[in-house]
């Protein structure tokens, strides 16, 4: 019989992994989003322009408790904090990015939002106080303590906790050189992670699915940039084995489009939720 797998060690793994690139020289490396964060903003609302079960699902939700608190975590450029605010009586935006906060600020400016406080600051270290709801979307990634991160909005919200979060194809190419080199398909923190570590914490989640994948493309300068770098980032890039795989692999599902070379990458995205008052 295998071993059992300890999802929340693995989360880490995958965080520190995934967290290899470089070390900052300078202030606006230390901010990713620098220069960024607009065009960000801009991509979401260009998505959002198609229909979204999951998106309908949060609203729905805020809508039934009209005089709900919400904290978004990791709240970005506020396109949530922005299309949920008719429905909360007040959200606390959670930020650390100074790009993402001073494109968060034009987007509340420009939807004339008043009801949305804007904190610099990071999770879950930062203190907050108690709210009714969260949603933390895309931005638990980096955060190498699930453990913590799960714990911290377990403390901080009295009703219903929300993650959205990547669901990767298992016929995604990096999922298949995951599973040839790690032994699973799992290349960086995903919903097939997060909601295993959730169990283990004995805390048994509702599931929501995006009714359809739509495209994540990854955009690289070059092909053997693209080569050099998915080598790094499964730490294999002084062995030579799987060299013939990922450069095959990569052939087959990389295009040039524009002066770059963009890698396939559908994805769908889950909604996780669960009630705190639940929690073991």
């Amino acid at each position: 019989m295998e071993k059992q797998t300890d999802w929340i060690a693995l989360w880490r793994a995958l965080v520190e992994a995934r967290n290899w690139r470089f070390e900052p020289e300078n202030e606006k490396e230390k901010d990713f989003w620098h220069g960024r964060a607009r065009d960000f903003s801009n991509r979401i609302e260009q998505r959002w322009q198609q229909p979204d079960n999951t998106r309908d699902f949060l609203m729905q939700t805020l809508s039934q408790h009209p005089n709900a608190t919400l904290l978004d975590i990791g709240a970005g450029t506020g396109n949530w904090a922005v299309y949920l605010s008719s429905a909360a009586k007040r959200i606390t935006a959670l930020e650390p990015s100074a790009g993402m906060r001073a494109v968060l600020h034009e987007n509340l400016e420009r939807h004339a939002v008043n009801n949305v406080d804007v904190i610099d600051g990071k999770w879950p270290e930062t203190p907050v106080e108690m709210h009714d709801l969260s949603l933390c979307s895309h931005a638990m990634y980096g955060i190498a303590d699930f453990r913590e991160l799960i714990g911290a909005m377990n403390r901080a919200v009295r009703g219903t906790c929300f993650l959205l979060i990547r669901a990767p194809l298992l016929s995604d190419p990096l999922a298949q050189i995951a599973l040839r080199i790690w032994g699973h398909p799992n290349d960086s923190p995903n919903f097939r992670v997060a909601y295993n570590a959730l169990m283990q914490m004995g805390i048994y989640a509702d599931v929501l699915f995006e009714e359809s994948s739509h495209a994540h493309p990854r955009r690289y300068d070059s092909f053997e940039n693209a080569y050099l770098e998915i080598k790094n980032r499964f730490g294999v890039a002084e062995n030579s084995v799987h060299d013939a795989f990922i450069r095959e692999l990569l052939q087959e599902n990389m295009s040039e489009t524009d002066g770059q070379w963009v890698l396939k990458m559908p994805v769908r995205v889950a909604l996780i939720s669960w009630k705190t008052a639940d929690v073991l």
